[in-house]
């Protein structure tokens, strides 16, 4: 069986890379899909690029509502039995659908799946049946396994846990996190450790905005823990994370580094062992090592790695 997979994507004003990105499915080696485009109210060429990819292409126009409307507007369209995501500025290697419906397969009781991303423009070759492993509430509180532009979900699970969450502080910048939570605390899923999708960096990006993706990160870390008793075990783990890429996020991404020591050593007091295996104990102080450096004046400013949390 070739299950029908219902391709949402979300857009607000990326004329500039919608083509690429639809052109990534159009790509696709597995056949069996819908493509929805939830344009939210662009004042660019996005609609009209899309418009030009005819029926291939379901668009579907609406004010501006922030992303996570935009995608349960996609929801509530989609036909298929699985839901694969993809943000209007990233790529998909040509054969990610494929693989991914394949892994499902071999793991029938997974009910949504990921994999691992590329910042790079060219994607490594991948394995031609790549490993797989389990993705569970203590990966998601403790990394970041899964992303929006490469996770497949079954669409009933949406019955079950509800749509992306549109509250305004969650809505800006961790309404994925929310939802891959939700789904973890209810059904088993994975990923593929092959690299399927493209991360497009650049300066407009929803991510760059550190304050709003803070804020945003916390507020689901406490909705989760209060509606999820039984997870608490984990919150010393989960808050040390949060704070750790913020830290990062202070250091490397908004230039701050006074403010990013504040928050690295409020994660090494709130939970110093290793927690999981990018950020060793030894990196985590190296870590704060550095960002005390530049708060110094001794050590220049540089981009944030996206692959360091």
């Amino acid at each position: 069986m070739r299950p029908l997979v219902s391709v949402v994507i979300a857009n607000y004003n990326y004329g500039h890379f919608i083509r690429e990105c639809l052109d990534s499915v159009l790509a696709q080696t597995y056949q069996n899909w819908e493509c929805i485009c939830v344009d939210d109210g662009s004042t660019d060429c996005s609609v009209e690029i899309i418009r030009s990819y005819g029926n291939t292409v379901k668009l579907i126009s609406q004010e501006n509502k922030r992303l996570a409307a935009a995608r349960n507007t996609g929801i509530r369209a989609a036909s298929g039995d699985w839901i694969a995501f993809l943000d209007s500025d990233d790529v998909w290697h040509p054969r990610k659908l494929e693989i991914q419906i394949e892994a499902l397969s071999l793991n029938p009781q997974w009910r949504f799946i990921g994999s691992q991303n590329t910042y790079k423009k060219s994607f490594e070759k991948e394995d031609t049946h790549p490993k797989t492993q389990p993705v569970t509430v203590k990966d998601i509180l403790s990394s970041t396994p899964i992303s929006p532009s490469n996770t497949v979900v079954m669409r009933s699970c949406f019955e079950d846990v509800g749509l992306f969450d549109e509250n305004p502080i969650t809505a800006t910048a961790a309404d994925d996190k929310d939802m891959w939570l939700r789904l973890a605390a209810r059904f088993p899923g994975g990923r593929v450790n092959a690299q399927l999708c493209f991360i497009r960096s650049h300066p407009g990006q929803l991510s760059n905005r550190t304050e709003a993706m803070i804020k945003g990160d916390e507020s689901v870390l406490k909705k989760f823990f209060h509606n999820n008793p039984q997870y608490r075990h984990y919150s010393r783990m989960a808050y040390a994370h949060h704070n750790m890429v913020a830290g990062i996020t202070m250091r490397d991404g908004a230039g701050r580094p006074g403010k990013a020591l504040i928050y690295l050593m409020k994660s090494l007091a709130l939970y110093p062992l290793t927690y999981n295996d990018r950020l060793t104990f030894s990196r985590r102080v190296k870590t704060l090592a550095v960002a005390a450096l530049r708060a110094l004046g001794i050590l220049k400013m540089k981009n944030l790695d996206a692959s360091d949390h």
